[in-house]
């Protein structure tokens, strides 16, 4: 991981932000934010705000996406797709996995309805 995307990392953005030219190329315009901010109707972000990074783009495959971890970009032990993009995943390593446990049933809400 190059030092470039280590202290994008350090300033909280997940790691395929840290990765992606759409966040590079507006930094280098001194701005705090990635370009789809200022793209209306437009969004991406990864499994907190119910995506899978939509708009990435960047040297990450999908298949770098789903072994690495969405938010510090190390080993990932479980993969994990929005309902928005179904077949698209993220990975989440063992302390970031935690964080999406919040977001996950519990149990099925049309077995609670019953």
């Amino acid at each position: 991981m190059n030092d470039y995307v280590q202290r994008l990392l350090r300033e909280g953005f997940a790691f395929p932000c840290a990765c992606c030219q759409k966040l590079w190329r507006a930094k280098a315009k001194g701005f705090d934010q990635c370009e789809v901010a200022f793209m209306p109707g437009q969004d991406c972000g990864g499994p907190m705000s119910g995506m899978s990074f939509p708009l990435y783009e960047g040297p990450l495959t999908p298949t770098i996406l789903a072994t690495r971890c969405f938010r510090c970009g190390e080993q990932a032990v479980e993969a994990v797709s929005s309902r928005h993009q179904p077949t698209r995943f993220v990975g989440a390593c063992k302390v970031h996995l935690s964080d999406l446990e919040s977001l996950m049933p519990v149990q099925d809400p049309r077995k609670a309805a019953g």
